[in-house]
Parts: C-alpha cells; structure tokens; sequence
C-alpha cells in the first residue's frame, strides 16, 4: 500500500508524533507499505494579490497528481485528510460518528445522552456538549446558562471568521456529566480487540472487558460498520461507559505499541469513508433512561 504521509513544514520536527510513528511501521514493513511525505500546503493553489498580500487559497485538481495518488491512504491531520477526500473523491468530509446507533443502549451509555439540532439544547443545567456535525469543532462541560449566550447564536461575519456559533444546521451531542475515574483509549480490528490503554485518570481503575469486547463484537456486524475503529471508554461510579467512537484517522495514537498489520487499520478507514460515511442521526434518552 501506498500512504501519503503528512510532513510538517518544520525542518527539525518533520513529522507529528502519530505520523512518526507510522512512518517506522511502513518502513518497517517495505517494499510491502510504502510512503510519499506530502506537505499540506502540496494539496493548494495559493493567490495573492500584486503586492504578495495573501488572498485565499483553492484545492487543486486530482488531475494536478500523479495517478497513483487516488489509490493511496492519507495519513495526516483533519484537513489534511479532508482536502485528500475532496479533491479525489469529492467528499466534502468525514463525519463523527460518536456513539453509533446500534450502541445507543442503557448498557452502553450509562448516562443522559442526546444528539439534537441548536433550538433542542438545553437551556439550564449541567452538561458536556460538542459540535458532532464537524471533527474536532468545540466541546464544553459545565453550566448550560453560562455558555449559551446571545452571541453563540449569530452567524459568521465572514468565512475567515474564526469565533465560535452555534450553527442552526449542525447537530450537538449533549450528555450528562459524570465524574471520570479512569480513560481508555480502545483499538478494535477485524471484529477484535487489538489494544487498549489508559490515557488518563487511575491506570489501577482496569475497564470491562466484557462490556467492551460486547460492543466491538455488536457493532463490528453491522453491514455499514468500519472494519477498525476505536472507542474512547470511561470507568465512572456507574461502571465502564462508551464515551465515542471514530475511525482510526481521527485519533491520537498515544502510548499504545503498534505491529506493521495496524496499516491495515487505515485501509478499513479509507474503505469505510468512500462507501458508508453519512451524516450522525439524532438520538435522546433523557426521557426514558434509568440508571441501574
């Protein structure tokens, strides 16, 4: 396989810490994986006006490529990746996924949990809410009366305009805070958990494996699921707790050790974006959930 692989315009810091890592794996693993180091900057056409004045930049064409780039798997940041799709394929984005649908279960959740248009966020009491319309958007946890100001809901001055909105056509995850013990970061592949560590809280606090390996197995057999992907697991008062899901290119890799056959988990997130990636659904328990 072929990846193209992000380089940062540091000459002294070529590559983030994920990508220097992959990087060792694909060597490790020539002539079978091999890379091209792309800058960012590589996927744009910049303008500026007469003076040198930067004025906007636009994503070239595919053809602008060699061929061999279409059948190649990104591997960088959101936008890297993002103008990847885009000038490829024409996908405009890879969506959240959060918690998929079938998971979306008392077993599972263990908490309050919604995803709702702008108007249906609540207005008073204490919650963690993010944007789940784009990655990486914003997220808070605390009192619903002092973040939602008038301001949040106007829209942007300009497409440069880099202030937070709430806008009326994204979708927000909102769910009940509760207090964290312990965080795991989960990799399953082929329908197996392939590694799991512990990125915060008390390393001694060990998640339950059962209901983990559970939701891998159930969502795994779902006809649209990524065949990798990771979920980020919570260990609270209440039990162990799903807190999202993502493909592996939307996450950090953290301490975990990798073998070369993780590449192959980045496949799966390549096929899973050209064939099954769709905007989130809403969902709300807030009405029926029960704690056990």
């Amino acid at each position: 396989m072929l990846f193209l692989l992000q380089k940062d315009g540091n000459t002294k810091n070529e590559y983030s810490i994920d990508n220097f890592i992959l990087k060792n794996l694909i060597e490790d693993s020539y002539p079978l994986h091999t890379y091209k180091s792309v800058l960012l900057e590589d996927f744009y056409i910049y303008n500026y006006d007469e003076e040198g004045l930067f004025i906007d930049k636009n994503l070239k064409e595919k053809d602008d490529f060699p061929k061999e780039y279409i059948d190649a798997i990104p591997l960088g940041t959101i936008e890297f990746v993002r103008a990847f799709y885009k000038i490829f394929f024409n996908i405009e984005k890879e969506y959240p996924i959060e918690i998929p649908e079938v998971l979306r279960t008392d077993e599972f959740l263990k908490r309050k949990y919604e995803i709702v248009k702008r108007d249906d966020i609540p207005k008073i009491g204490k919650y963690f809410i993010k944007d789940v319309s784009e990655l990486k958007k914003f997220s808070y946890s605390g009192y619903m009366e002092y973040f939602l100001t008038d301001d949040l809901f106007e829209e942007p001055k300009s497409k440069y305009d880099n202030h937070l909105y709430l806008s009326k056509d994204h979708l927000y995850q909102v769910s009940e805070v509760v207090d964290i013990l312990s965080e795991y970061r989960i990799f399953a592949m082929n329908g197996s958990l392939y590694s799991i560590t512990n990125y915060d809280g008390n390393p001694t606090l060990f998640p339950d494996i059962n209901m983990i390996n559970k939701a891998i197995s159930i969502w795994y057999n779902q006809k649209d699921a990524p065949r990798s992907f990771n979920f980020d697991v919570a260990i609270t008062k209440y039990g162990s707790l799903i807190l999202e899901a993502h493909l592996i290119s939307s996450i950090g890799l953290y301490s975990n050790v990798f073998g070369t056959n993780f590449l192959y988990a980045y496949k799966d997130t390549k096929d899973y974006i050209l064939k099954n990636n769709h905007e989130i659904t809403t969902f709300s328990n807030f009405d029926t959930f029960k704690r056990g």
